[in-house]
């Protein structure tokens, strides 16, 4: 069953956590949560609500007895590569959009933002139509092709046809679920906790997208990680003063400005080689602060220091 599914994955599966990737331990997360839902959907039967809250859009509703391991084993399989497809994107991307969405959330139902986000649905509702008028003219194709006679059939052509039709099947999953993400922002305006809920969650997967793309960076230090730091010390306190740094680092290039390691340094010399210029903006510059007192220029030289108490989370 779960083999079948990683070939032909149900259309919803893939309008979310995209295709198949070609290897790697993406793959291999990708595979789990598509084995892992297709299982539990045929064991159990799980009735898939459509943009449900949770893992509710792929399993149904949280089931009760003997079924409920079952249950949160493929959505933890699930989130898991929901977070994982999130962070291939680009940062700068992954970025924008949670600030835009922590925007949508916290900054209240202005004209201006009303305005951006119906112009957002518009728009996703404009691409759906036009995906399922394609999906419509290659349905029609298909069964023109097919309603040859079997001596004057084209194999090939019927054949191409219906992968067209599979193609432009999933184009409309996609183009589905994008609308349903814009509704969500516009109910999501100064409403209520129930209808920012999807907002909320599509936020928690952008946030952890961010954090294992800093996590991956803070594994392999960055030549302005080593020029600030200094090298990374042997053991002790010393070495996990040295690790909180360059994940502090990390976390600010990650998801405030929206850099990875590739974006390089952005200055000179002292902590602004790695983290830029301090924020003019008083509550920007908090978050600022806090990394720099983490990465003065002078921390590699007396390392033994104990560390600030100021903690911020990023």
């Amino acid at each position: 069953i779960a083999t079948r599914a990683t070939l032909r994955p149900d259309v919803a599966l893939v309008a979310r956590l995209g295709p198949r990737p070609q290897a790697g331990p993406e793959r291999d997360t990708w595979e789990q949560a598509v084995g892992d839902v297709a299982r539990y959907r045929a064991m159990w039967g799980g009735e898939a609500i459509a943009e449900g809250a949770g893992v509710s859009w792929a399993l149904g509703a949280e089931p009760d007895g003997r079924a409920l391991a079952h249950y949160r084993r493929a959505a933890e399989s699930l989130r898991g590569a929901e977070v994982a497809v999130a962070a291939a994107r680009p940062t700068a991307e992954l970025a924008g959009e949670r600030r835009a969405l922590e925007l949508t959330l916290a900054g209240g139902p202005t004209e201006g933002r009303r305005t951006t986000a119906s112009g957002l649905r518009a728009s996703a509702a404009e691409r759906l139509g036009e995906a399922r008028v394609d999906e419509e003219r290659a349905q029609l194709r298909l069964e023109a092709l097919e309603a040859a006679p079997r001596r004057r059939r084209n194999a090939q052509g019927v054949e191409l046809a219906r992968r067209s039709v599979a193609a432009l099947a999933q184009q409309v999953a996609v183009r589905t679920h994008e609308l349903a993400q814009a509704q969500a922002r516009l109910a999501a305006l100064g409403a209520d906790a129930v209808a920012q809920r999807p907002v909320q969650e599509h936020l928690e997967v952008v946030r952890s997208a961010l954090s294992v793309q800093a996590e991956r960076a803070a594994a392999r230090p960055a030549s302005y990680i080593v020029d600030l730091l200094g090298p990374r010390p042997g053991e002790g306190a010393a070495l996990d003063r040295w690790d909180r740094a360059v994940r502090a680092v990390e976390d600010y290039r990650h998801h405030e400005l929206g850099l990875s390691p590739t974006d390089g340094p952005l200055d000179e010399t002292g902590a602004e080689r790695a983290i830029g210029q301090r924020p003019d903006d008083y509550l920007d510059s908090l978050g600022w602060d806090a990394v720099a007192r983490q990465v003065a220029p002078d921390l590699h030289q007396a390392l033994e220091l104990e560390p600030p108490s100021i903690t911020l989370e990023l």
